[in-house]
């Protein structure tokens, strides 16, 4: 096969312009290339606004929800303070009342029988397991002997009534 395209002469040919870009008026000039680009300057300038505020208003949602999300964890904190703060109060105020209601124990009497020591005791608001080591102490001033191992019959002292048993504890 033999190439025929190099004998073809493209001097003389002429370049068609669409018609339809004719009809509509949109020649390629510079008057048309301005036109095109006033246009999307209207419009950017006329979308502008409103994506502005689109903007500002998921900046200000995402600042908002940080800042709750910040005094969340901050609130989260104190509350933990708070409550450790209180728990150490309630603690330190429980051993002070326990220690108020031990100091208020008083042996009144004792007697030292056949079947061990008895001892008379004014307990007030303590219980009888807390207030042991106070009662043997002074149940051995009482007696003026060490009460280590021994066991210590307790009767509750009630003013002019007679005495009730409280129990039987067993001096360390």
């Amino acid at each position: 096969m033999e190439d025929n395209d190099h004998d073809v002469d493209w001097n003389h040919a002429r370049h068609r312009h669409s018609t339809r870009r004719q009809a509509n008026g949109f020649a390629d000039s510079s008057s048309s290339r301005f036109a095109v680009a006033i246009s999307v300057f209207l419009a950017v300038a006329f979308v502008y606004p409103w994506y502005l505020y689109w903007v500002d208003s998921v900046v200000a949602t995402w600042r908002l929800s940080a800042f709750s999300e910040e005094m969340e964890n901050i609130a989260a904190e104190v509350q933990a303070e708070t409550r450790e703060r209180t728990a150490k109060a309630t603690e330190a105020n429980r051993r002070e009342q326990r220690h108020a209601r031990i100091a208020k124990v008083r042996v009144k009497g004792v007697s030292d029988g056949s079947n061990g020591p008895v001892a008379i005791v004014d307990l007030g608001s303590a219980s009888l397991t807390e207030s042991s080591a106070t009662i043997c102490r002074q149940t051995s001033a009482w007696l003026r002997k060490n009460m280590t191992g021994v066991s210590l019959k307790i009767q509750r002292y009630r003013l002019n009534q007679p005495a009730l048993d409280a129990g039987t504890i067993d001096c360390r």
